[in-house]
């Protein structure tokens, strides 16, 4: 059973549409001699659709912090601090997957903010659990595996956690 945890391939991957615009801004202002008006210009465009993301980032980062998650067809073991809680598959009310509209199957980011998705996972209990892509880029993948359990997905272009 694979263990889902946030580590430094599971940050380059969500960071991977930053990283790649980034590098191609740097050729192009290398060509360009670096010139003031477009180093200008393409710091604008490049900040802003770097501080979004990077809002994402730290936020899915800080909610998943410290945690380890098991899924299996009928749990998820969460980890932290030394404890272990199971929760049974039967006890999820419904999954919720937020997601940019251009992550459907073989969907490619514009913009950075758009590799930022999550779900929220709600038990019959009123009891929630947050897990980013952070944690695992496969995670419709993994949250869709849960048998008989209600699956919505939402399109947002910024999927904060803190909108429901």
């Amino acid at each position: 059973m694979e263990r889902y945890r946030i580590g430094l391939l599971n940050h380059l991957k969500a960071l991977l549409s930053l990283l790649f615009v980034g590098v191609i801004m740097l050729g192009v202002l290398f060509w360009l001699n670096f010139d003031e008006t477009v180093v200008v210009i393409f710091g604008i465009f490049f900040l802003a659709d770097a501080i979004p993301a990077l809002y994402l980032h730290l936020e899915y980062w800080l909610s998943n912090m410290g945690e380890q998650y098991e899924i299996n067809t009928n749990a998820i073991i969460r980890y932290k601090d030394g404890d272990q809680l199971k929760y049974s598959i039967e006890n999820i009310y419904k999954v919720i997957l937020y997601k940019s509209a251009s992550m459907g199957k073989g969907g490619i980011p514009f913009l950075a903010i758009e590799s930022y998705y999550y779900a929220r996972v709600i038990f019959k209990s009123g009891e929630e659990l947050i897990i980013t892509r952070l944690l695992t880029s496969k995670l419709e993948d993994v949250v869709r595996s849960f048998k008989g359990v209600p699956f919505v997905s939402k399109k947002r272009l910024f999927c904060t956690i803190f909108w429901k």
